[in-house]
């Protein structure tokens, strides 16, 4: 029985989450399935050379699965528009290649692309008879578009529409969860499966020598530090301001990592002289400064997290560092932090409240160590329950 996973985004074009879908793709593996991988041609970051280059149908093994590249819409400035007509063009090209395949037994769909072309897929499914797992990392439409816009109100029916169709819904918090349940999405369905970290190799001393002296971390100041992506949803403003306001003259800020919103902050010219913007750096890289920071940030704009999750967090915990998390402070994901790992909660609204937070970390002794879960075991262990099922469902 076939597997066949859907994904935009697989090296060489960079991707902070690919460690998660090349697990699930093993642990599937390990269940029995047969795996395909289906994917567009690759684009982001790459010359417009390159592209033309890869804009062709390629096969190869990789990570238990035979990845198939389907080449599709691939000229033009990324834009919300550009992106549109990329994914319509692969999910065209995937349910054909899908319909042309024998016993499919499920079909992974990701929140990205968007549930507006789930619908697709399901309505396949009905026909060929294999199941829907519907991975949500983000909530859409109500990640993008805000409530009660007109454009919210179309894509939330066909979201509601798709979510109930599904078979089955995987997402990453309690959080989420409620709000699919507020959707009303069937709860047994709906499995919380938080996100695990990435397990690469350890960096050598000579790179992490370079690490810090590119990153400006070794070099004696009490370093506050946010990796990760750096897009509209982070909230960097906050952390901008609150650098502004930060009077000690020992703490640096700094932000590292890549996104849409990268540029902007560089070229804004509103930067205080204590925070510092470094390039995306890898998942291995990453892991190490995690290590280094005197304080790692987890941060979202206010209400996000009840619609996505932040991906760095057990590499955050695993490196036993004071965390700030700047998130709703009602919300199940900040009070889980708090209590289980002794996590500061700041108000995504008061950036003012930030300083005399870092005050007294500087102030406080060490925290006692906490009891760290092993993420990836659970992580691994849920997703074969759910392969189980799905097997068990179809034979």
């Amino acid at each position: 029985m076939k597997g066949i996973f859907l994904c935009l985004y697989l090296p060489p074009e960079p991707s902070s989450s690919k460690h998660l879908l090349f697990d699930v793709v093993e642990t599937s593996a390990k269940e029995g399935f047969e795996n395909l991988l289906l994917a567009p041609n690759p684009v982001r970051g790459l010359s417009k050379e390159e592209v033309r280059k890869n804009c062709i149908r390629t096969e190869e093994k990789l990570h238990d699965a035979l990845l198939i590249r389907l080449p599709c819409f691939s000229f033009g400035e990324s834009s919300y528009a550009f992106r549109f007509v990329r994914v319509h063009s692969f999910i065209r090209k995937a349910l054909a290649f899908i319909k042309k395949q024998k016993d499919v037994a499920f079909v992974y769909v990701p929140s990205n692309p968007p549930i507006l072309w789930a619908l697709s897929i399901e309505k396949l499914a009905r026909k060929m008879g294999f199941k829907v797992i519907y991975n949500i990392n983000d909530i859409y439409p109500d990640i993008v578009f805000r409530k009660g816009s007109f454009l919210y109100r179309l894509l939330n029916k066909k979201a509601i529409k798709a979510l109930k169709s599904a078979d089955q819904i995987t997402t990453l918090s309690e959080d989420m969860k409620d709000t699919l349940l507020l959707k009303g999405v069937v709860s047994s369905k709906i499995h919380v499966i938080p996100p695990w970290e990435y397990q690469g190799s350890e960096l050598n001393s000579q790179q992490r020598e370079l690490l810090l002296s590119s990153c400006n971390l070794g070099n004696g100041f009490f370093n506050v530090c946010y990796i990760g992506n750096i897009g509209k949803f982070q909230n960097m403003s906050f952390l901008i301001k609150a650098a502004s306001l930060e009077r000690d003259d020992s703490v640096h800020f700094h932000i590292i990592g890549g996104g849409r919103e990268l540029a902007e902050l560089n070229n804004s010219g509103f930067l205080p002289d204590n925070l510092f913007i470094h390039d995306r750096v890898s998942e291995n890289e990453a892991k190490f400064l995690y290590s280094v920071s005197a304080v790692n940030v987890i941060s979202l704009n206010p209400g996000i997290v009840k619609l996505a999750c932040p991906s760095k967090t057990p590499l955050c915990l695993l490196a036993e560092k004071p965390i700030i998390v700047i998130v709703d402070p009602d919300s199940k994901y900040a009070q889980e932090m708090k209590d289980k790992y002794n996590a500061y909660v700041v108000d995504p609204k008061d950036p003012s409240v930030l300083p005399s937070v870092i005050a007294s970390i500087k102030s406080a002794k060490p925290l006692s160590p906490y009891p760290l879960p092993q993420f990836k075991e659970l992580a691994m262990m849920a997703w074969g329950n759910l392969f189980r099922e799905i097997r068990r469902t179809i034979t």
